[in-house]
């Protein structure tokens, strides 16, 4: 979270008693403790933090070395390969670091398993899609997409070997080892950049970069995991919950990459190139948002809704406030951002600043999917995942196919906005239906 980032960069230890001090102060203000939030975000944070700085990295070389249309087609491969995401069996991370986390043991290799089994849809799905794009001609996107279909579901499954640290609660190992991907990936994709402009080895060394860090610690990871006690019942729970985990982000997922291809297909590759990049900065920082999130599970997991519920709406606003303070900051450097760093995208300047309004209300979602997963409010959680972000895509063909560019930046902040408010409407009326089934208890 934002306070995990002020304890990564403050390392010295004088400074580090000061980031102290003046988070024990905070607490009487935001009456959260703001020293565990600080201590625990560290390694949650830390390689996202990285990651960021490494992709911003990246972004700076793709939009000075890459022609805008070559650009916006790499993204666009990369879109379809996200948004067919829901195809894999993404729920088994959560399940696996929840069983692990109980003591059940030889569940790593056995994951793996089953994920790449489920994962198959993945591929047939690609592999359709890129035949779809062979018919039509378009050798660079069923080519680029064939690639993807096939690295991206084994990736996926190899990655659980960080859900099973997490459970082990050795988050610092699996905090360097997630650096450690990254920076491999990030290199590997960088010097490609050097040596080609052409889009498919961009995509091999894209999807090289990533799977063979995730082969390498996983294969190490899973040594430790060699005692198979877990019992078929337990197995088939934990197969039961990641499906159940599975189908809950469908239409999130579906919403963070649409905009793209409807974009590409509607206007073409370079107003994706110049959305894309437009979208860089805010985008990163509403996944730190979402990334430290995981740190507020523990606290409300330990309170009850009514212990909650008197200062959910202080904490609300206050979660808020990040936001809009670095969208000020934003609004304000971004022009110098782009001149010195992406001065062929000078066009994106405008729709950036707009879309940075998107982390006020992003931070607070996040604050609220906390609190209902901590709660296990499962209808809460099935309708902030469906209904409330179902908006969003809707005004993505509507504004989007309207208004081009500007209709997808007023799209994508608008319907940030709805969904909070819509999220906070499924807060009163699942509260209200608990409380009154509590008190005829």
């Amino acid at each position: 979270m934002f306070w995990g980032i002020i304890l990564s960069i403050l390392m010295i230890p004088e400074l580090k008693n000061k980031a102290k001090e003046w988070l024990l102060w905070s607490q009487y203000y935001t009456k959260i403790d703001m020293v565990y939030f600080g201590a625990g975000g560290f390694w949650s944070t830390l390689p996202y933090i990285i990651s960021t700085v490494l992709s911003m990295g990246l972004i700076i070389a793709f939009a000075n070395l890459l022609p805008k249309e070559i650009y916006g087609t790499y993204k666009y491969i990369l879109s379809v390969a996200g948004i067919l995401s829901f195809l894999t069996l993404t729920g088994m991370n959560t399940a696996l670091t929840r069983a692990v986390a109980q003591g059940q043991k030889g569940l790593l290799r056995w994951s793996i398993k089953k994920q790449l089994k489920f994962n198959s849809i993945y591929f047939f799905a690609c592999f359709i899609v890129a035949g779809y794009y062979w018919f039509h001609s378009n050798n660079v996107l069923a080519i680029g997409l064939t690639i993807m279909g096939i690295t991206f579901p084994i990736n996926t499954a190899l990655t659980s070997y960080g859900a099973y640290l997490a459970g082990k609660k050795n988050f610092k190992r699996a905090s360097h080892y997630s650096i450690i991907s990254s920076i491999f990936s990030t290199l590997t994709l960088l010097s490609s950049l050097f040596l080609t402009d052409k889009i498919n080895l961009l995509v091999a060394a894209y999807s090289t970069g990533v799977l063979l860090p995730s082969l390498f610690f996983y294969f190490k990871t899973a040594q430790e995991d060699n005692d198979n006690t877990a019992s078929e019942l337990q197995k088939n729970e934990v197969l039961k919950y990641s499906a159940h985990l599975t189908i809950v982000p469908i239409v999130s997922v579906v919403s963070q990459y649409i905009d793209k291809m409807i974009l590409f297909q509607s206007i073409g590759a370079i107003e994706l190139a110049i959305y894309s990049l437009a979208q860089a900065i805010p985008e990163r920082l509403k996944g730190l948002a979402k990334s430290g999130s995981a740190i507020l599970l523990p606290r409300l997991a330990e309170r009850s809704l009514e212990d909650i519920r008197p200062s959910f709406y202080q904490r609300l606003f206050l979660s808020a406030l990040p936001g809009a303070v670095i969208f000020i900051i934003y609004w304000f450097i971004a022009p110098y951002i782009f001149s010195y760093l992406l001065p062929g995208y000078l066009d994106s300047i405008k729709y950036s600043r707009v879309l940075m309004i998107g982390p006020i209300f992003s931070i607070p979602f996040n604050y609220i999917g906390a609190v209902f997963r901590s709660q296990k409010m499962l209808r809460a959680i099935y309708l902030s995942s469906f209904i409330a972000r179902t908006p969003t895509i809707f005004l993505y063909f509507i504004l989007g196919l309207t208004w081009g560019l500007w209709g997808m930046v007023i799209a994508n902040v608008s319907g940030l906005a709805l969904t909070v408010i819509w999220t906070v409407v499924i807060w009163e009326i699942e509260y209200r239906k608990l409380s009154r089934k509590c008190r005829l208890s």
